[in-house]
């Protein structure tokens, strides 16, 4: 003889939406070559025409130091262009240019392009603490 137990109405669309919300959300397109970058390099940072900004925050003020390669110009998908970095710092604007580094002491930190970059473009640099 063969026994059911009967499930309550609900019991379904909670268990729907339980394995729904346990699933990853829709990744960004960053190419494994870029995850590859930053997974060996942690202080390093890379911007994209998908990601326009590094934003960096500290819990004090720091002497920090932003430094950008030298960026050669490539053809796209997994092309380099040499173009300057902007850097927000508490209320500050400097200019770096490739291969070119800057120091300053802040606690708030904002990297972005200096001119938006063109699809398949990005810009490889480092950031480093001192204090």
């Amino acid at each position: 003889m063969r026994r059911t137990t009967p499930v309550p109405a609900g019991a379904l669309s909670a268990a729907a939406l339980a394995v729904a919300m346990a699933l990853p959300g829709t990744a960004s397109a960053q190419s494994i070559i870029e995850d590859a970058y930053e997974f060996h390099n942690p202080d390093s940072f890379l911007l994209t025409s998908s990601t326009e900004r590094e934003i960096v925050n500290y819990t004090s003020s720091r002497d920090v130091e932003v430094c950008l390669n030298e960026n050669p110009r490539r053809d796209p998908p997994q092309g380099w262009v040499s173009n300057a970095l902007t850097i927000e710092y508490d209320g500050k604007t400097a200019r770096v240019e490739p291969g070119n580094c800057f120091q300053f002491d802040a606690k708030r930190v904002v990297i972005s392009p200096a001119e938006p970059l063109a699809d398949g473009y990005s810009m490889r640099g480092r950031v480093r603490t001192f204090r």
